[in-house]
């Protein structure tokens, strides 16, 4: 039987931890307003000039519920979100991606990843990031030895 002393601990240590998470997916929820904000505006704007622009349909509950079904990390790679060394803007923050390129954001055609993702992947496809990525953990792989 646990002492009274250490049932407490591992009380406020499970209330610490749902404190925690109950920030982080504050900060997920906040994260991905201010993004969803950002592409609507930015596809309002190329409209009005005449530029090419998408639909953004998806709604904040849709990507929250997808955050949700991922464990609140990357769809691609599992990673939490603002896991790296940067203080704000960073490889690892969350960011909204268009499965295919050429679709709008829809809940279909969206998932959120790390921005890296998102960066390295640009108009390519998942098999290229996934070729970038062999080739560069293969040359970490060659240069240890």
């Amino acid at each position: 039987m646990l002492s009274k002393s250490r049932n407490s601990a591992m009380t406020h240590q499970a209330t610490a931890a749902a404190a925690r998470h109950a920030a982080y997916i504050k900060r997920l929820r906040t994260s991905m307003r201010r993004a969803l904000q950002a592409t609507k505006a930015r596809e309002t704007k190329r409209a009005a000039k005449g530029r090419p622009a998408v639909a953004v349909t998806v709604t904040l509950d849709q990507i929250m519920a997808k955050l949700e079904a991922n464990a609140y990390a990357c769809a691609l790679t599992g990673l939490e979100f603002w896991n790296d060394d940067a203080d704000q803007f960073g490889p690892t923050m969350p960011s909204i991606d268009l499965i295919s390129c050429d679709g709008s954001y829809d809940d279909a055609n969206t998932r959120v990843v790390v921005y890296g993702i998102t960066a390295c992947r640009g108009r390519g496809s998942d098999d290229d990031l996934y070729h970038i990525a062999e080739a560069l953990l293969a040359r970490k792989r060659s240069r240890r030895g």
